[in-house]
């Protein structure tokens, strides 16, 4: 899972987290010395295609019944509750964030983890981690 390897790196490296934190889509003259920029793209596009945006999204997210749950990390209690279709609904939550506010993706859930504590509990799930 090619988008768990990326988000791994990113959370054990605080400069790249830090780089995160401070990304702006509306700045063209940012430095990116890691090549962050094109790389989470990328993965925001495979993840749409791979199917982690699903058409009903937002009814599975609703049926969690925690409102906050895509901007917090779950507990581990929580996450033994959710099943599959909802982990990939909070991810979907997330990146659709981000086609209102072009980068918020890369600018928060990126950089605090929450994008990387969801995808690894879907790896560990599926064996891929």
């Amino acid at each position: 899972m090619e988008i768990h390897r990326v988000l791994e790196d990113i959370e054990l490296t605080g400069e790249k987290r830090e780089w995160c934190s401070n990304f702006s889509f509306y700045d063209p003259q940012q430095d990116d010395p890691y090549g962050l920029e094109n790389s989470l793209n990328d993965l925001l596009d495979l993840a749409y295609r791979g199917g982690f945006v699903p058409v009903d999204y937002g009814v599975v997210y609703q049926s969690i019944g925690k409102e906050d749950i895509a901007v917090r990390k779950a507990s581990k209690k929580e996450l033994l509750e959710l099943s599959d279709c909802q982990l990939v609904s909070i991810l979907g939550y997330q990146f659709r964030g981000d086609h209102f506010d072009n980068g918020s993706w890369i600018r928060t859930y990126v950089a605090n983890g929450l994008a990387y504590y969801y995808f690894h509990e879907l790896a560990v799930r599926w064996g891929c981690a």
